[in-house]
């Protein structure tokens, strides 16, 4: 008989989607019954990434201008902000009523919380950034991608990806 108190086992039974065990006579036996979820897991998808940003004109120019994304219609909330497209997807920046303390480590971009984007041309939109002033560091793991702080410091992963897995990637989304 499982005891309530053997926590590997009802971990187990718990990740195979077990919901109770019932000990019941089969042909005079006791038998061990696993009584299974039948509920299906939620299917997902990604819908925006919020980022506080402090000075809205600069953080627009950032998304819209430097990086080149497309600022889509955003509802009438009663704060300030602005909505970008990516893909199936979108980012919100949010007025942030007060600085945002960041709290990145300064050594390697990539290990902070950060928004990731595959882009077609990284080697075009790395010229286009440090020409703006933008300062970017190559990913340590050796791969075609770079790491960029926003104006407010929020980090942004651009990986390379091709036109094709990016409009495969678009196609996925509802």
């Amino acid at each position: 008989m499982l005891r309530a108190y053997d926590k590997n086992v009802n971990n187990w039974l718990t990740f195979l989607g077990v919901s109770d065990v019932r000990i019941q006579l089969l042909l005079g036996f006791p038998t061990i019954v696993l009584v299974f979820l039948t509920a299906r897991m939620p299917a997902y998808h990604h819908l925006h990434t919020a980022l506080w940003v402090t000075d809205l004109a600069r953080a627009e120019h950032f998304y819209g201008t430097v990086l080149g994304i497309p600022k889509v219609e955003r509802l009438p909330f009663n704060f300030p902000g602005a909505w970008y497209q990516v893909g199936a997807s979108q980012i919100h920046l949010i007025v942030a009523e007060d600085p945002v303390d960041q709290g990145h480590r300064a050594e390697k971009w990539g290990r902070n919380p950060h928004l990731a984007l595959g882009v077609d041309d990284l080697e075009a939109l790395k010229t286009r950034l440090l020409q703006a002033g933008y300062g970017v560091q190559m990913s340590a793991s050796g791969r075609a991608a770079l790491f960029v702080r926003d104006p407010d410091g929020n980090v942004i992963e651009l990986s390379s990806a091709s036109a094709k897995e990016l409009s495969s990637a678009d196609a996925k989304e509802p």
